[in-house]
């Protein structure tokens, strides 16, 4: 996979064992620049990226590698929306936060369509 992608101009990061935090600043730092897409199956990426993204970035967005209908979720607004339900002080990841019932319904506003084009990843 690492080769396809090269091959198409993607910038590729391998990391041995489970570097995910790794691979989520590398991500959003990638998206300082230029709009980014994290391609992964692991859960702990998706809330990583929730974790470590702000709202400053050129686009930054998640995507599966493995389910039959893909879904893209756009984290820049999932980060915003967020930010309108949270004070700054509130401890994101608390269990009695109400974030657990939140999210759901945030990351379903933040899931886009992706766009079908001639060249699949």
């Amino acid at each position: 996979m690492t080769e396809e992608l090269e091959k198409k101009g993607c910038s590729v990061i391998n990391a041995p064992g489970d570097a995910d935090v790794d691979i989520v600043k590398a991500a959003v730092k990638a998206s300082e620049h230029q709009p980014t897409t994290l391609i992964g199956e692991d859960t702990d990426l998706l809330i990583l990226l929730l974790f470590y993204a702000g709202t400053k970035n050129r686009g930054l967005y998640f995507r599966s590698d493995k389910s039959k209908a893909t879904k893209v979720y756009n984290i820049t607004l999932a980060n915003t929306l967020l930010s309108l339900f949270l004070p700054p002080y509130h401890p994101r990841w608390d269990k009695s936060s109400p974030l657990q019932r939140l999210l759901p319904m945030i990351l379903i506003t933040s899931q886009i369509t992706p766009i079908k084009s001639k060249t699949p990843l």
